[in-house]
């Protein structure tokens, strides 16, 4: 199997000056609000939005919440199959909770969702498939503990420039951008590579 391309990325809010009015579904995630507590932890989400900054630490703030989240995988994943063919075999690392109805593109063959996927999608790409790992740590809920970063293991690693550049494109309708992480584009040895429980929240 030839080495795979691993990349880092952190998601960060677009720039006010690059800000665009963003419609999003209505999301009753948190509702109905029955007990004080429920109150009181909306009202500490909304304040929380409202208090962040152009300078605050986007590693801490929930950008995507659950029904945009699954929106913005799915414009991923239609977009990485536009860039490494539409065969390409997709593996994302997603954490419960989620109730509502997933995007269709999620649920076509070839994408699998999922915990711990990183060993399959390895096993496939050993047998000559074209295959994309996808892990994120959003902050999709303030009981998240995720930081905001995302890891992308490409399968060949000749495809690491086209993944990147899906990475870096467009993402404006969803209020956020991918910026690189700490670590550069570069080959790595086995899917050892990939942090255990990388996608894991407590």
């Amino acid at each position: 199997m030839k080495a795979p391309g691993s990349m880092t990325y952190r998601l960060a809010s677009v720039p006010q000056a690059r800000r665009v009015p963003v419609t999003v579904p209505a999301n009753a995630y948190r509702m109905p609000l029955g007990t004080t507590a429920d109150y009181g932890r909306a009202m500490a989400a909304d304040d929380y939005r409202k208090g962040a900054t152009e300078d605050s630490n986007d590693e801490g703030r929930v950008l995507l919440d659950h029904v945009q989240y699954f929106a913005f995988l799915a414009q991923l994943t239609t977009r990485l199959r536009e860039a490494c063919g539409p065969g390409t075999l997709l593996f994302l690392e997603v954490c419960a909770p989620y109730f509502g109805s997933l995007p269709a593109v999620l649920l076509e063959p070839g994408v699998l969702l999922g915990s711990g996927v990183h060993d399959e999608a390895s096993w496939h790409a050993a047998l000559g498939a074209t295959v994309v790992w996808v892990g994120d740590r959003f902050r999709r809920d303030l009981d998240y503990a995720g930081d905001n970063t995302l890891r992308c293991v490409v399968w060949p690693a000749g495809l690491a420039a086209a993944v990147n550049a899906v990475m870096h494109a467009d993402w404006s309708s969803h209020a956020v951008e991918l910026i690189e992480g700490p670590h550069p584009i570069h080959a790595v040895d086995s899917g050892a590579d990939a942090p255990p429980g990388s996608t894991r929240h407590e």
